[in-house]
């Protein structure tokens, strides 16, 4: 697996389209997506943390408070998640081989051009 898709990655994606999915109606608690997804919420706290730092998503506070997306689903692509979770960007290390790279690449330019609204059920 190359680090723009490592497991961190793929659970923030699906998160986003948990989160995504509520567009609208309400903010979502934290509990709740803990819940649907089978994660612990303090695992699921830093995954939310890396989502808001990066921008693509806000604390509501209050009763009715929870985590919303910052912009719309058709506006966050399945990169700019994944991004948030490169080994690169946390620190780790990157290889260099020109294949590998180019693969990243490809992979990043399709993942650019899916949006969260493609995985929402519009009843």
């Amino acid at each position: 697996m190359n680090d723009l898709l490592n497991f961190h990655a793929c659970l923030a994606i699906i998160v986003m389209i948990d989160i995504a999915s509520y567009e609208g109606i309400d903010a979502v608690k934290i509990g709740d997506i803990s819940k649907r997804i089978g994660v612990s919420a303090s695992y699921l706290q830093k995954i939310l943390t890396e989502l808001r730092k990066s921008g693509l998503v806000i604390s509501v506070p209050g009763p009715s408070g929870g985590i919303r997306t910052i912009k719309s689903p058709s506006e966050i692509t399945i990169a700019s998640i994944a991004e948030c979770f490169s080994i690169t960007k946390l620190g780790g290390y990157h290889l260099t081989d020109n294949a590998w790279q180019k693969y990243r690449e490809d992979l990043e330019n399709y993942l650019c051009t899916i949006t969260l609204d493609r995985y929402i059920d519009k009843q």
